[in-house]
């Protein structure tokens, strides 16, 4: 829902700053050129607020430390899912003591 929240409000902005350069393209060169200046640029905002919402609301990246394994969290390292960029991945960790 944030997501949407925030692509709106840039398609918002996007479609004015599209409308007023439209304006000042068809004050200057006429409605033929603002009417290809104005589309142009109301896809490239399509696409600029598409990629700043993801951006915006994109989960943080966790930070993933190395730790050298003690008989006490050995059972805690064998598996376990790490969370990143909204997939989980499924980890097996390499036993140390085995080798």
């Amino acid at each position: 829902m944030v997501l949407i929240a925030w692509y709106v409000l840039f398609m918002l902005i996007g479609d004015l700053a599209a409308y007023f350069i439209g304006l000042a393209v068809e004050y200057e060169w006429g409605s033929q050129v603002s009417l290809i200046v104005f589309l142009t640029l109301y896809f490239l905002f399509l696409w600029v607020a598409y990629m700043l919402s993801v951006w915006i609301t994109e989960p943080k990246k966790l930070k993933v430390e190395t730790a050298t394994p003690s008989p006490l969290n050995r059972c805690s390292l064998r598996s376990s899912t790490i969370v990143l960029r909204g997939r989980s991945r499924h980890l097996r960790a390499s036993n140390p003591l085995r080798a």
